[in-house]
């Protein structure tokens, strides 16, 4: 089974989507897919899935989603002629063992940690951070509501952010006019997001616009996106100051 996260919150057998539930049961499957292979108490996913007010009788629904889960992580794999996925009680939590790297976000960060490794050439890197990049669907945790699901999304984009930067360097190096063009695609609608720091961010992705303008303007004209040459200037025109001003609105 292959369980996403970097979107809505989905379960793939053998390439086939799964129905995982409603909304809540998605989030207790999230809440659980974050610390894979890691026991996580009762309190803590109460916490991650109904926030720190949690409704009279909420340990109840908590058993419910588990036992549905339980079900669905069993029956649909040997349906599938697989083996089951096991959901246990342990030492007073639960544990879902599976291999971290069926989750979209654990194989994403273990291909960032790739891409970091030294003695790595351009191109290891680039191939890692190109699969990693790949995993991406849209806004991570999709459909799940709740302070604990907001914070994650915030660090997951800027993990998000610092990959495509990573990555749109090493294609500068590499002269890759092409795989560059779709690379500032990505950067430039990433600074209307919420990030963690905006000053920070907004710092940072100007220093990469600057280069990627500065440099690749020409080959990203000569391959054919001159609308993300366009976009790209009219963002870095208006400064950090401004972009963060404009972001601010968005929080």
């Amino acid at each position: 089974m292959d369980f996403r996260l970097l979107g809505p919150v989905e379960v793939f057998v053998d390439g086939h989507p799964v129905d995982a539930g409603p909304p809540q049961r998605r989030a207790v499957l999230a809440a659980l897919l974050v610390d894979a292979g890691r026991v996580v108490m009762p309190h803590v996913l109460v916490e991650r899935v109904w926030g720190a007010r949690p409704p009279e009788g909420v340990r109840q629904a908590l058993y419910a989603h588990i036992a549905r889960l339980r079900r669905l992580l069993v029956e649909i794999p040997v349906a599938c002629g697989r083996q089951p996925v096991p959901l246990s009680r342990r030492s007073g939590g639960y544990l879902l063992d599976i291999d971290p790297n069926s989750v979209d976000l654990r194989r994403f960060q273990w291909l960032v940690q790739r891409s970091r490794e030294a003695g790595r050439g351009t191109t290891e890197r680039s191939v890692a951070l190109r699969e990693a990049l790949d995993l991406w669907r849209g806004e991570p945790l999709d459909g799940v509501a709740g302070q604990w699901a907001e914070r994650m999304r915030i660090g997951w984009r800027q993990k998000h952010v610092d990959a495509v930067l990573a990555c749109a360097r090493d294609e500068l190096d590499a002269d890759d006019a092409v795989v560059l063009a779709a690379k500032v695609a990505i950067v430039v609608p990433l600074l209307t997001r919420k990030p963690v720091s905006l000053v920070e961010l907004s710092n940072q992705l100007m220093r990469m616009l600057d280069e990627l303008v500065a440099v690749a303007a020409w080959p990203l004209g000569a391959a054919g996106t001159v609308g993300v040459v366009v976009q790209a200037y009219g963002v870095q025109a208006e400064g950090p100051a401004a972009l963060t001003a404009r972001t601010e609105k968005h929080m």
